[in-house]
């Protein structure tokens, strides 16, 4: 299953797009069952740290690696791939519109 979401970025806020909110939502449905509840959670946890410190310092995270989580900066879109079992999960996308303000935030 691999998934992709978008976040938008504007004045040190984090605003997800009606899609993300619900697609967000079915994935934590689905690690929840498939998984455990646990690993929703975690996947939470772990996305709204990495929100929390890029819309602090969007420069924090050049290129990163760390256990199950990648980040990577091509230019004006942060992604971030998770992986659980060695299974690739989720894509996240994340737009700065401070870079950006003409990003189409659909």
């Amino acid at each position: 299953m691999l998934e992709k979401y978008f976040f938008t970025m504007t004045q040190r806020k984090v605003i997800l797009t009606p899609k993300a909110e619900n697609e967000f939502s079915q994935l934590r449905k689905f690690l929840s069952g498939e998984w455990s509840p646990r690993v929703g959670t975690n996947l939470e946890r772990k996305i709204d740290w990495l929100l929390e410190k890029l819309v602090q310092n969007p420069e924090s995270f050049p290129t990163t690696t760390s256990g199950d989580y990648h980040v990577a900066r091509p230019g004006r879109t942060t992604s971030v791939f998770f992986t659980f079992d060695d299974r690739e999960i989720c894509i996240q996308s994340i737009v700065d519109t401070r870079l950006n303000p003409k990003v189409n935030n659909s």
